[in-house]
């Protein structure tokens, strides 16, 4: 569950280091999440508060954009391994 209080960032600020973590903009966030785009922005911008479905929904969409990372990263070093055994060899 997203909580802004386990830090010094306001629930605003945690809710766009989260998104810009898992590298989505807010138009991409909001076709995932389906909450409007314009409601994301607001809730960055600390003018209005997500209700706790919306919350969920957002962290489901970063939890999974965050795993897609992962693999990526993941694929990348083992494609470079892969490389380096190659030349080695």
């Amino acid at each position: 569950m997203l909580d802004p209080t386990s830090n010094q960032y306001t629930e605003a600020e945690f809710l766009r280091k989260l998104r810009s973590a898992a590298r989505i903009s807010q138009s991409e966030l909001a076709a995932l999440s389906g909450i409007r785009r314009d409601r994301i922005c607001y809730a960055e911008m600390g003018r209005v508060e997500l209700r706790r479905q919306e919350i969920e929904r957002i962290r489901r969409v970063v939890a999974d954009e965050l795993r897609n990372i992962q693999t990526e990263v993941v694929a990348v070093l083992l494609s470079k391994d892969q490389t380096t055994a190659a030349i080695v060899a």
